[in-house]
């Protein structure tokens, strides 16, 4: 159902209190106008929690950057995210991020790192990156980066800030900007939902159809959905709490809330292992669930806010060597394959990671089905790694993979596929049945698509294909992940000495 697929993209953690400082509110100042989801990571507060401590998380993260192989900049304190998004919409309308930068962290020695070129748009410089987007160096070492890459929006978010128009910021989304926790993430939902719609949907699920007085109920609470924040913190240990806010009171609902919402979590593949167990409470108008999270879940959480990708140690890169010594005009043949080398097992290592992280998902028979989201979220970030100085052949492997992660994803939905082993073909079969959809990437934004039957299906019948589908195509997926890991063995071969 369209409200809750909304639900279905927020899932929350929240523990011990973390302070919302002032800080976060004025990095959201830098966001366009009009966005309705936003996005907070807190990196610094996260990396020096007792568990962070404790686990060396910091160290890890400056060795992942270090090798070429994280998402994240060991020097990211604070990273806030803006998006404007439409519930008919597959992705985003459009994304923007701020983070404050180290005075030595620059567009130019990122541009260098990524071979990418600096420009000057609307008066200040910027690069566009290999994952669509742009960047852009606002004043006061503040780094921002916008998606779609079309320069006219860029350019027209860039006057905006230089000409001091604040954007506004609804009440809602501005106490999830103050909500504590280490992750954060809301939508502010007011107006979206049709109550005409929303009882239309309950009227098709098998689960409502026949009772009357409860679908008379739950329409105008579930039409007067304010929004959803989601806040995770780590203490000793993670928990996590899914805070779902209504305009009236949720009286006895809250139970058949939680049900369409890991409902509705699993239809769109983007299940959490612990959301099924989640403990339930209400206040007024807000339905709580919460729990504890494992450290693969937070990953795959904080795998939604990924700002683009920034090197650690850019200062390295662009140092000028002291007058004293000549300066070299050329690398030798040996300094330039020395530098393909290092460059070929950052990326190899990086997709690598990638690859592995879906595959031990996808060994869990009872929870794979639940991945489609995240086969889509790990095809987009694999199809993102930096490419400069980068064998072709591995390129090509890494961008290989990624559509075959989507055609995993489309496989888990019902759609059927076929596998020519021989050839390494795989054929996408026409279904006749589209029971929707849902995508998350906060940094990429977030979308749903509705199903293309309306009151005239039968909702029991096509979960019922759907599932028939899925349960056909566990072979043909299984062949996929052959040629997976095999073209990863493949790889690696080509990085070992001849």
């Amino acid at each position: 159902m369209k409200f809750v697929s909304l639900l279905a993209l927020l899932v929350v953690c929240l523990g011990q209190s973390v302070r919302g400082d002032e800080a976060t509110l004025q990095l959201a100042r830098y966001l366009p106008q009009g966005y309705n989801t936003i996005s907070v990571l807190r990196l610094h507060q996260m990396m020096s929690s007792p568990k962070g401590s404790r686990e060396g998380w910091s160290a890890r993260l400056e060795q992942e950057m270090s090798s070429g192989t994280g998402d994240l900049p060991p020097w990211l304190d604070t990273l806030v995210v803006g998006s404007l998004t439409h519930p008919n919409v597959p992705q985003e309308v459009w994304a923007a991020g701020v983070m404050q930068r180290p005075a030595d962290v620059t567009l130019e020695s990122i541009a260098a790192r990524y071979d990418a070129r600096v420009e000057i748009l609307a008066d200040r410089p910027a690069i566009q990156t290999n994952r669509g987007s742009y960047l852009v160096d606002f004043p006061d070492n503040i780094l921002g980066g916008y998606r779609p890459g079309q320069r006219q929006l860029v350019a027209q978010w860039i006057r905006a800030i230089a000409s001091q128009v604040e954007s506004p910021i609804a009440p809602y989304l501005k106490e999830a900007l103050q909500t504590p926790g280490h992750l954060v993430l809301s939508i502010h939902t007011q107006d979206m939902l049709d109550p005409v719609h929303v009882e239309q949907r309950l009227r098709e699920d098998e689960r409502f159809r026949s009772q009357t007085a409860l679908i008379e109920r739950l329409v105008p609470l579930l039409s007067g959905l304010r929004g959803v924040t989601l806040s995770a913190t780590v203490g000793e240990r993670t928990e996590c709490e899914i805070s779902i806010d209504f305009s009236s009171d949720v009286g006895p609902s809250s139970a058949i809330v939680k049900t369409l919402f890991l409902a509705m979590l699993e239809d769109a593949g983007a299940m959490i292992d612990e959301f099924p167990g989640t403990r339930i409470s209400t206040s007024g108008q807000r339905v709580r669930l919460s729990c504890e999270l494992s450290d693969e879940s937070l990953r795959r959480l904080v795998s939604l806010v990924v700002p683009p990708r920034a090197p650690h140690d850019y200062s390295v890169e662009i140092q000028q060597p002291p007058a004293s010594e000549p300066v070299k005009s050329e690398p030798t043949p040996e300094e330039l394959a020395a530098q393909q080398l290092r460059a070929n097992r950052r990326y190899l290592e990086s997709a690598n990671r990638i690859v592995n992280d879906l595959y031990r998902a996808s060994q869990n028979a009872t929870n794979y089905s639940r991945t489609i989201t995240w086969h889509e979220t790990f095809a987009r970030k694999l199809e993102a790694l930096p490419t400069a100085s980068v064998d072709p052949a591995l390129v090509d492997y890494a961008h290989r993979t990624a559509q075959r992660f989507r055609t995993l994803a489309s496989s888990l939905r019902g759609q059927g596929i076929r596998v020519d082993t021989q050839n390494q073909a795989i054929t996408r079969e026409i279904v006749e049945f589209n029971p929707g959809w849902v995508s998350a990437n906060y940094w990429g934004g977030f979308g749903y698509q509705p199903s293309s039957l309306r009151i005239q299906s039968n909702m029991q019948q096509v979960r019922e294909k759907q599932a028939a589908a899925v349960t056909e195509g566990r072979l043909e997926r299984s062949k996929i992940w052959d040629q997976i890991l095999a073209d990863q063995a493949e790889a690696q071969r080509l990085l070992s000495p001849r």
